[in-house]
């Protein structure tokens, strides 16, 4: 197979800018805290696995992947590089399959809810064909969320491997965005594309029966565009509620916070919603994760009215405080208090 053929359309080049100008915005808070950034990857990370993983048309064949820890040496990974391609689905496959690292021996079709979306090329053509598809991202001076899209598309098209093609295919997209900005590669654009796995298949089918990559290309870019516009606006609710909150710390950290567990309790359980006020969010998010350790930040978030991302920040200052402990896994897991809330009046922001 020779270097992929496609059309820029208007559609792309104003996905593209749309992107570009959201992301800048991002940029700028995410960059404005050191910490912000630090702590985004560790974050986004197992959001990522868990939506590429979900994606597949049997997850619980993949639940050995080891796709996280491919996730964390993205930075050593070269996009243009065959062998490092091989090297990746031979660590995310070593425990699913024996032909780990190998190009898929037969034929193979992509299906979804047991119907074919497409017959893969001979299995004979699949090295030959990833290995054009390779060449083109090196010498391809396209912009690289264009070179991303079109790669997933020609990946999925060609599906070289036995298994996890999709899981590879998406961890390379993340790696060509780096090449754009290394924050990029973390949005969890994985989940919109889970959330609308009926389309990403229904473009895959088209941009293949069609013989056209536009459908499929426009689509990834709507996904990412997506992803970054969503991002980009829990980022401004975090910055209007950290106004709000340097406001409210000024009066109110003097309150004493003793009587506030039994508020607590009784907002948590009733049916209203709100943003309690005579104690910062940050205390108000220790105090929650005290009485109700198995929950997560998005119900801690649905009951406070903040976003998730917020509540997310707030948990990362609290363990570097070394307040909160994550003890076990990340589903299966809870959260330990390391101090006597009573006692704790003043925590450090």
């Amino acid at each position: 197979m020779a270097a992929p053929d496609y059309s820029i359309t208007s559609r792309c080049v104003n996905l593209v800018a749309q992107i570009s100008t959201d992301f800048g915005q991002w940029l700028g808070y995410l960059e404005s805290d050191s910490s912000n950034l630090s702590a985004f990857k560790a974050q986004q990370m197992p959001v990522k696995v868990l939506a590429s993983v979900g994606f597949e048309e049997q997850p619980e064949q993949l639940q050995k992947v080891r796709l996280e820890e491919a996730y964390r040496k993205l930075g050593e990974w070269r996009f243009g590089s065959e062998s490092d391609l091989k090297h990746a689905h031979q660590l995310i496959c070593a425990a699913v399959t024996s032909s780990a690292g190998d190009y898929r021996a037969t034929g193979m079709g992509v299906y979804r809810n047991n119907k074919l979306v497409h017959m893969t090329a001979p299995a004979g053509q699949a090295g030959k064909s990833v290995r054009a598809l390779l060449a083109w991202l090196q010498q391809s001076h396209e912009h690289p969320l264009l070179k991303a899209s079109i790669f997933l598309q020609q990946f999925e098209f060609i599906q070289p491997f036995s298994v996890a093609n999709g899981c590879i295919g998406r961890l390379w997209l993340s790696l060509i965005l780096a090449e754009w900005h290394p924050a990029i590669a973390w949005l969890t654009f994985e989940e919109a594309f889970k959330a609308n796995k009926d389309e990403y298949l229904d473009c895959l089918r088209r941009s293949i029966s069609e013989n056209d990559r536009v459908p499929m290309v426009e689509f990834i870019l709507h996904c990412l565009q997506l992803t970054i516009s969503q991002t980009l606006e829990e980022e401004k609710n975090t910055a209007r509620a950290s106004v709000a909150e340097a406001g409210s710390d000024t009066s109110t950290n003097r309150q004493e916070l003793g009587s506030v567990k039994s508020s607590l309790l009784g907002s948590v359980n009733g049916s209203d919603k709100k943003v309690f006020s005579g104690i910062s969010t940050r205390k108000m998010v220790l105090r929650l994760l005290n009485e109700q350790p198995d929950w997560s930040a998005a119900k801690v978030a649905e009951v406070i009215n903040i976003s998730s991302r917020a509540v997310e920040k707030h948990i990362s200052k609290l363990k570097e405080q070394g307040l909160l402990i994550r003890e076990g896994s990340a589903r299966g897991g809870y959260w330990r208090v390391t101090t006597e809330i009573g006692e704790q009046l003043s925590l450090p922001e």
